[in-house]
């Protein structure tokens, strides 16, 4: 799991620099590149949100550490839907660096899966976090 969060941490990195190519010196295929390493990120990024799912058998919500990689996979996704949707591309020079904070502070918190607990198990609760993140995504979009 480990090895894909660096990599899409480090192909999100890239997005962004490409993004900022693209709006400094006009240059359109440096957006195109820009999407395709955040889908690629993005993929990735998922990738490890499914292994640690198929570790400890829930949904990856239940640390600061799963939250913060969680947070950071509904920024980049929020983000790609409006890339693809709209077009918009001066969203991703602040969807993207805080999908990379967020994945860079999680490292510093990395801890092993535990299961949670009695409370928790319910599917409300898997419910009510994911869509709580994708709205704090839309929060950090509109910012």
């Amino acid at each position: 799991m480990r090895f894909f969060l660096y990599s899409s941490a480090f192909l999100y990195i890239l997005s962004f620099i490409a993004v900022l190519a693209c709006h400094l010196s006009g240059w359109r295929k440096a957006a195109t590149l820009s999407r395709r390493l955040l889908t690629t990120g993005l993929l990735l990024h998922t990738a490890a949100l499914g292994l640690r799912i198929y570790s400890t058998g829930h949904a990856p919500m239940a640390s600061m550490y799963e939250t913060l990689v969680f947070y950071s996979w509904t920024v980049a996704l929020i983000s790609l839907i409006i890339i693809f949707r709209y077009g918009e591309r001066s969203t991703e020079l602040i969807t993207v660096p805080a999908s990379i904070l967020s994945l860079f502070f999680s490292f510093t918190m990395e801890s092993p899966g535990r299961p949670l607990t009695l409370i928790l198990r319910t599917r409300w609760f898997e419910t009510h976090v994911t869509f709580s993140f994708v709205a704090y995504a839309f929060f950090t979009l509109a910012f």
